[in-house]
């Protein structure tokens, strides 16, 4: 019962220990998420890199007010019969002018915006 608990005990030590090993062998070995460097380099990790300005595309919400418009309603016929029989038109609306509003929307507009150089410490996004 003892070698069993002590080889546990071990096991559970070792499986601790065992991400810790990997990830210093990564930086004593100068390989860091797939780029190498030699130790010259790393002296001067701290140096700042320049970023140059760019223009980015950005989408974003704009509020589009609603708008007042003039349309054309036509006028509004309707087919009856005179004393006499005879089909008539007979003028139930006439032809007018009106206003309609449209409602106000959201709108979302691709926009190219400026944004400013920067410096940036090496290593950070490079």
């Amino acid at each position: 019962m003892k070698t069993l608990f002590s080889a546990l005990l071990l096991s559970g030590l070792l499986l601790a220990l065992a991400p810790t090993a990997h990830a210093q062998r990564i930086v004593a070995s100068g390989h860091s998420y797939g780029h190498s460097y030699d130790r010259a380099e790393r002296v001067y990790s701290s140096s700042r890199v320049w970023v140059p300005g760019r223009y980015e595309l950005v989408h974003e919400r704009v509020w589009i007010p609603g708008r007042s418009e003039r349309v054309w309603i036509e006028p509004v016929f309707r087919l009856s019969y005179d004393s006499c029989g005879n089909r008539v038109r007979v003028l139930v609306s006439s032809g007018h002018w009106e206003n309609v509003c449209t409602p106000g929307r959201y709108e979302t507009r691709a926009v190219r915006v400026w944004r400013p150089g920067y410096w940036v410490a090496r290593g950070h996004g490079n």
